[in-house]
């Protein structure tokens, strides 16, 4: 009883550094410093959209599935419409899948350290300024049903039961509706539980267990496309997570973009340190199991003790757990090269995987040193190396999230904080438009909508997916030029100069749109026509343009 106890309190002690930890390094991200990304100014107005009674694709259009926006809608729900809401709501979020990776890790290895280790370097990681990068994608959202994922795997080896097969299917449509490339550790798990079955030579368990795991993961997916049939907008849908996403990958995959991806885990930090761990893990693990894994035939005696997830002792539990864990990297990292695009925050959706492979080598060197079948020596030096890489790479991530002492009295001592501060240009648009007014922002900043609450005339609040084809047309023009007639902005905020790289529609000839199409220049000219005719400029701040309809 007294262990008992003992073990809650130091388990509690840990959680609540997790908590402060997080919070902490959060502080530095949060709305008064840090501008809302691109994609998290999309998901926050998609969110508003939403919770205004709107429908996502038809209202408010965006290429990804729907989960993100709504989780966004929800944030706005509980916290207002306001960056604060949706800034709490994340940091929530990944605090509850750090703790639940925590205790997952802790129940797999048996020990409170190695789980405390794995928890605070999984938060330090995804935290990680160019991984982060201020939150609220989808990536951070999707790191929960991966760390479920784990855990119902897990329980399903080692119990048996086809309820944790369930689990895993609703986590593989939790983890999908984020993004289609998030379904690594269903696709594992799922796999070795194939792979079981077939070792104990029963093919009635391989299709029972198939049909229960394919029915849980398609039934969630099949009910939100019925709500969008219902609405009569599942083409928009069907069109945004499929087609267009397609097109995308095609576009954006090349021999440039999988050198890119190599050298985020070979060069870059603080990656490159974790895939020589992760390496050194699956080499160890494939000299240990090898047989184990890759044998076809076998002793029909012992393939109850072996191979059936029930009966399997802790030890194999774990070879098998892990067969799945290097399996989901090795889908998580043909995902990401598939994708075409090196960004930092990609790399919280693999993060899970590699730091329990980590973990697992930690755990060998463990048992080695406990059960002497190992040499002292060679323990002790890869041991050293393993720490000195562990210490060294988390003194710089922790000296580079760490926000300063002033920041963090500066938020505490913030009066209202969950009031946000709207900068100039904000402030100006607020001034210069009533709630009742659209707004167009020509740039890549969607958050400004969302921040001085203007909606949007066009709903393609994402610029960018007017300049490929839509679920309507070889591109977005004709719908959007007809959405302008039809809601003619109060003012059109521009930023010449587009960080996402827009046309500027005051250039002359090729220059207007210098790698469009001629159905796209043909309308980027209507939109210039439109401007011109409608609108004059009558402000400028910084970099940016503000454009005012004539009355």
């Amino acid at each position: 009883m007294h262990n008992g106890w003992k073990s809650i309190f130091l388990s509690t002690i840990i959680v609540v550094g997790l908590i402060i930890t997080n919070f902490i390094i959060q502080v530095g991200v949060n709305p008064s410093y840090n501008n809302m990304s691109t994609d998290s100014g999309t998901f926050a107005y998609c969110g508003q959209v939403i919770n205004n009674g709107g429908l996502m694709y038809r209202d408010c259009w965006d290429n990804k599935p729907p989960g993100v926006y709504y989780l966004n809608a929800a944030a706005i729900r509980l916290g207002g419409s306001t960056p604060y809401a949706i800034w709490l709501f994340q940091a929530i979020w990944l605090t509850a899948a750090i703790v639940l990776f925590f205790f997952t890790m802790k129940h797999i290895w048996g020990n409170t350290w190695l789980a405390t280790l794995g928890a605070f370097t999984l938060l330090l990681l995804i935290l990680y300024p160019d991984i982060f990068q201020g939150g609220n994608y989808t990536e951070t959202y999707a790191v929960l049903p991966i760390v479920l994922s784990f855990g119902s795997f897990w329980a399903y080896l080692r119990s048996g039961r086809r309820l944790w097969l369930v689990a895993i299917g609703l986590l593989f449509a939790a983890s999908f509706l984020l993004k289609p490339t998030y379904i690594a550790a269903g696709i594992a798990a799922g796999i070795i539980v194939i792979l079981l079955g077939l070792k104990c030579i029963s093919l009635k368990k391989v299709a029972t267990n198939l049909a229960i795991f394919c029915l849980s993961a398609f039934i969630p997916l099949f009910l939100v496309g019925l709500y969008w049939f219902i609405k009569k907008d599942f083409t928009e849908l069907w069109f945004a997570v499929f087609i267009h996403n397609f097109t995308y990958l095609q576009q954006g995959f090349s021999i440039t973009s999988l050198y890119g991806t190599a050298r985020m885990f070979l060069v870059q930090e603080p990656m490159a340190a974790l895939s020589i761990l992760v390496g050194s893990s699956l080499g160890v693990f494939l000299f240990k199991h090898w047989q184990e894994i890759f044998a076809y035939t076998f002793h029909k005696h012992n393939a109850n003790e072996l191979f059936i997830p029930g009966h399997l002792d802790d030890t194999q539990a774990k070879v098998w757990f892990m067969a799945g864990i290097f399996l989901s990297i090795v889908f998580d990292i043909a995902f990401l090269a598939s994708s075409g695009k090196n960004f930092g925050h990609y790399l919280q959706v693999l993060l899970p995987s590699l730091v329990t492979a980590m973990l697992y080598m930690l755990n060998s060197l463990q048992r080695s040193f406990q059960t002497n079948r190992f040499n002292r020596s060679l323990a002790v030096m890869i041991l050293s190396v393993v720490l000195m890489v562990i210490i060294t790479g988390g003194l710089e991530i922790a000296g580079k999230e760490i926000p300063g002492i002033q920041n963090i009295k500066s938020f505490l001592s913030t009066p209202y904080l969950t009031q946000y501060q709207p900068n100039e240009l904000e402030q100006y648009i607020i001034d210069h438009s009533s709630p009742s007014d659209s707004v167009l922002i020509w740039a890549g900043h969607p958050s400004m909508n969302f921040v001085t609450q203007r909606r949007s005339p066009t709903r393609y609040i994402f610029l960018l997916h007017l300049f490929t084809p839509t679920a309507k047309g070889s591109n977005g023009f004709n719908e959007f030029l007809g959405e302008l007639n039809a809601d003619e902005p109060k003012l059109i905020v521009v930023q010449p100069q587009s960080s996402m790289g827009l046309p500027y529609f005051e250039n002359s000839g090729t220059s207007l749109c210098p790698n469009c199409d001629p159905l796209t220049m043909q309308g980027m000219q209507a939109f210039k026509e439109f401007i011109n005719s409608n609108y004059s400029l009558i402000f400028t701040i910084w970099d940016w343009e503000v454009y005012q309809h004539i009355q």
